[in-house]
């Protein structure tokens, strides 16, 4: 040790060896060890010096091989760390979730702070830049009036150390539900960023496939019960069960609340690629980066000039000129500002953000790339005025002059598609790269990615429900009018009403559409309204609400990665689930898991 004084030291929780057949797994304690400063961010002390001290095997044990009565010796050379141990490169964690974790090189943090860290980016979309800030300048009032110890580590905890933290809690948590071990690579010069890499692709798959753990989730508040006598928790219900559902006693209707929030990560200009950028401020993915030397105007094939992003063509020229003149404008640069920090900002504190200012570690930025004429698809629109000259112009305005359209900057994803249950829990998430609504520019184009949109929205409900018996009585979406007549042959769908939400099906659907009337009109399902002077027993517009929650991470994960960023948002979706399954319970709601 030294006779630096710190605060206190950091020991493995096994003394002993833990590989099968050593000298040292239960009779005598490891002795070999090391110690190094390092730093531990606590709730109630702050950020303060400590040392970390791990044990290390040296010792030689045997093994019978399988095949024959043979020994062989082979040294244990395992290294036992506070959270993990290491063995042939490979941090092989503790199972559960202890209470102090390693978050960086040389510092360590109280799980109750990292909890502190996610519920502010839960409850109030909080960004780990302004976490960082709030912990470092409540710990500096903490320490106040103490004596300075001197230490080799900077005491204040960084965004990027926050995000180590709430990757590897998430990550550790999730090893518990699913009863498995979280191993990782030990290299040395990996960060925390690129060692959890494998780790949360592979939980990204799994919950894409098999979406939230609340998937078979069922309460009062969003599924109705029927007994023989037509009770409903015990209270007698007056409600006639619509004959086209086919419900008999002792059958359910449960609701799901589709919808789709405008938040997005930077993807590749090829439409229809979903190959992940080498880097967030790429325009396209590996595969077609040979489109950065060919013209960024639409339907152009010539390469570019040099030190432009179009080619040799004058009205290209023009277009691109325009275009740039428009970023640097102090009025675009501040309306620009104001819709990418939307909800809430990144960073409380301005450093000095411009045009040109741009973070490429993947985590979250304040990078600012659009105006007030791109589009949904990221694309830029100009009109050719007789006159020879180039201006912007909005995409959906109709105009009798020549247009040509421009990918100048970053093409984004453009939503993310929620079900919810009427009572507020998450059920599935998905990226969507097209828009969810109808494009009024082209009417060939409007169709086409009006189609694609129906068919993505069709296939993710069959692959979430896709366990017979799991499919909802009821899909509530505000666009079911076209996917009624989508899905009209399809069996998946046989007794499952499409019906439109009242706000959307009050404002945005014609009377005379007698197919949207007949069939996705929510008064034509009695069993969609509502008891004891309730007008509908099911809350379907849940959706909108939950939308304005998750829009909130609107500035915080618009410069994340797509494996970080579906990550990020399925362990906050996770964590609100499990807020919500509380309330739920508190509040009487009896909820509960159907088994299948």
């Amino acid at each position: 040790m030294s006779d630096i004084i710190a605060f206190d030291t950091i020991f493995p929780l096994s003394h002993y060896c833990m590989t099968s057949g050593c000298t040292r797994n239960a009779r005598l304690m490891l002795k070999k060890s090391q110690s190094r400063q390092v730093v531990l961010f606590t709730l109630d002390r702050g950020a303060v010096p400590v040392w970390s001290t791990h044990l290390y095997c040296e010792r030689m044990y045997s093994i019978v091989s399988p095949s024959s009565s043979y020994y062989f010796i082979l040294e244990c050379k395992v290294n036992y760390h506070r959270n993990f141990r290491v063995v042939d490169k490979q941090r092989i964690y503790h199972n559960g979730i202890p209470d102090i974790l390693q978050i960086g090189e040389h510092q360590f943090a109280e799980t109750c702070v990292i909890n502190t860290w996610i519920s502010m980016m839960l409850f109030s979309w909080t960004s780990a830049t302004n976490c960082a800030r709030i912990y470092n300048e409540t710990s500096q009032q903490l320490q106040l009036g103490l004596p300075t110890i001197s230490w080799p580590f900077n005491r204040a905890v960084t965004s990027t150390q926050i995000y180590d933290a709430f990757t590897l809690l998430s990550l550790l948590e999730d090893c518990q539900i699913q009863k498995t071990t979280l191993v990782v690579p030990h290299k040395g010069s990996l960060d925390g960023a690129n060692r959890f890499t494998e780790a949360v692709h592979a939980r990204n798959e799994r919950l894409k496939l098999c979406s939230q753990p609340e998937l078979f989730h069922y309460c009062n508040k969003c599924t109705r019960f029927y007994t023989g006598t037509y009770s409903l928790y015990g209270v007698s219900s007056h409600v006639i069960i619509n004959h086209c559902l086919d419900l008999e006693p002792n059958r359910k209707v449960s609701v799901v609340v589709i919808d789709g929030v405008c938040i997005g990560h930077p993807c590749c200009g090829v439409p229809k690629c979903k190959i992940p950028l080498k880097s967030t401020q790429d325009r396209h993915c590996p595969t077609h980066k040979f489109y950065d030397t060919v013209c960024a105007v639409i339907g152009c094939t010539n390469p570019i000039c040099a030190g432009s992003k179009v080619c040799n063509l004058p009205e290209h020229n023009e277009a691109e000129k325009m275009h740039n003149d428009q970023g640097k404008s102090r009025f675009q640069l501040r309306e620009r500002l104001k819709r990418a920090q939307l909800a809430c900002p990144n960073n409380s504190v301005s450093d000095g953000i411009t045009a040109s200012t741009e973070q490429d570690d993947g985590v979250e930025g304040t990078t600012i790339d659009t105006d007030d004429f791109v589009d949904s698809n990221g694309e830029v629109s100009f009109e050719l005025t007789p006159d020879g000259r180039t201006i912007p112009t909005v995409a959906d305005v109709q105009t009798t002059s020549r247009r040509l359209r421009a990918q100048f900057g970053r093409k984004r994803t453009h939503n993310e598609q929620l079900f919810v249950a009427p009572c507020g829990i998450i059920i599935a998430r998905e990226t969507f790269y097209h828009s969810e609504a109808l494009s009024s520019v082209i009417v060939r184009t409007c169709i086409l990615s009006l189609a694609l949109v129906m068919i993505c929205l069709q296939e993710m409900i069959k692959r979430t429900y896709r366990l017979p018996g799991t499919m909802p009585e009821h899909i509530f979406y505000d666009n079911n009018c076209n996917i009624a007549k989508m899905v009209k042959n399809d069996p998946a769908f046989k007794n499952v009403g499409l019906t439109v939400d009242v706000f959307h099906f009050k404002c945005k659907h014609s009377e005379k559409d007698v197919f949207c009337q007949e069939h996705c009109n929510p008064v034509a399902y009695p069993e969609l309204l509502g008891t004891a002077g309730q007008q509908w027993f099911f809350n379907s517009s849940v959706a909108e609400q939950t939308n304005a929650w998750l829009g909130g991470y609107h500035s915080i994960c618009r410069e994340m990665e797509v494996q970080r960023y579906n990550f990020f948002l399925d362990e906050m979706i996770r964590r609100r689930n499990t807020f919500t399954l509380e309330k739920l319970r508190q509040a009487g709601a009896q909820p509960g898991t159907r088994v299948f």
